[in-house]
């Protein structure tokens, strides 16, 4: 093999050395060279691949997830959390990092600026190792800090560490890219007064029952809606509870082809009225729940369960085998399709996704007998 042969060979190792790194499987760096430490901030993790509604005054869910690891042990002393937001001391109370477990807290901040250190994170090795970012909101309302519909983002950017075996520095790669020097962005999260936590059918409560089938034609009960709200805090500008407002409910119907349906209704249980809001049917029927006649059903009050019944009004049973399906079919839509129209506060602007982890909810299928 010839000399200039042999070169090339050579060069290309190293070249590979230097280049070929992964977050999967590093190659290790060379002698004498500085370590290696690769941090990603991963979107793609089912904690954090989705926006979300965070709610001001509480301990959000995890907000971030960030892999790192080493091409040998290294010490993390600090690193710099980026906070994108229009103003981080006024929406964060504190930004914690959280091991693994998504419980013990590594390192805080109670001093959120738009460049936050988080000090003494611990050991990694070559072995991947996911932490967690979490904050504490301020409070919304009257005499209150926090801002209302804030958005943020997560990137982490200085990172201060050596490695454990001779104390050199460490070379930090982001996004396995050696030409950035911070992180992606996490996955948008926006902070609110109030919000609904939770939607679910379900099959009764109390006196609301759903049908076990459809048996004639007048009045079916085709749905029993609970929606469940977060404790909270929080305030008006005028210093009333902050509740979550239903401005609207759309409903998603299908049905057999020979089911004729001329009306919806809902209705909140109350064991002391009864009141329904009607609408012509349709195969999404919008329910306007502010009618100045439902009083103050709309409101859900903080840490709150809310049943809605929902009912159909059949004229026409033409087939023997009919029947019904109510759905949620679009819990993240915008302000022509959203299943829910609601407000985080009575001066608070409407807001459409629910930002749950379910985008869709299906209902029972009610059959003729």
């Amino acid at each position: 093999m010839n000399k200039l042969v042999v070169l090339l060979l050579a060069a290309i190792f190293l070249l590979s050395s230097f280049c070929g790194n992964n977050i999967i499987n590093p190659i290790p760096s060379p002698i004498g060279q500085a370590p290696l430490l690769y941090v990603e901030m991963d979107n793609a993790n089912a904690l954090t691949n989705k926006l979300s509604y965070q709610v001001a005054g509480n301990s959000t869910e995890i907000l971030a997830a960030i892999t790192l690891h080493g091409d040998s042990i290294t010490q993390i002393d600090s690193l710099t959390v980026l906070v994108n937001t229009a103003s981080p001391a006024r929406t964060f109370a504190a930004i914690q990092l959280v091991d693994n477990d998504q419980v013990t807290i590594i390192a805080d901040n109670r001093n959120v600026q738009t460049a936050t250190i988080l000090k003494n994170i611990g050991q990694v090795s070559s072995t991947a190792k996911t932490l967690y970012l979490k904050a504490s909101l301020n409070l919304i309302g009257k005499d209150e800090v926090g801002l209302i519909d804030a958005e943020a983002t997560f990137q982490i950017g200085k990172i201060w560490a050596r490695g454990v075996n001779g104390g050199k520095s460490v070379n930090v790669i982001y996004q396995n890219n050696p030409l950035l020097t911070q992180t992606y962005p996490s996955t948008k999260f926006g902070v609110v007064a109030a919000r609904i936590s939770s939607v679910a059918f379900v099959d009764r409560y109390q006196t609301l029952v759903v049908a076990s089938a459809i048996t004639d034609t007048g009045w079916c009960n085709v749905a029993v809606i609970r929606v469940t709200t977060d404790m909270s805090r929080n305030t008006t500008n005028s210093g009333d509870t902050a509740k979550m407002i239903q401005d609207k409910i759309r409903l998603n119907f299908q049905k057999s082809s020979g089911t004729m349906i001329d009306a919806v209704q809902i209705g909140r249980f109350n064991p002391s009225e009864e009141y329904f809001i009607s609408a012509p049917y349709a195969d999404n029927t919008e329910l306007d729940m502010t009618q100045s006649s439902i009083g103050a059903d709309e409101e859900i009050a903080p840490g709150t369960d809310a049943y809605f019944l929902a009912r159909v009004h059949i004229t026409v049973l033409d087939s023997g085998q009919d029947w019904i399906q109510t759905n949620l079919n679009n819990l993240d839509g915008d302000s022509a399709t959203a299943n829910f129209v609601w407000r985080d506060g009575s001066d608070a602007a409407q807001k459409f996704p629910l930002k749950l982890s379910a985008s869709i909810l299906t209902g029972t299928k009610i059959i003729e007998q």
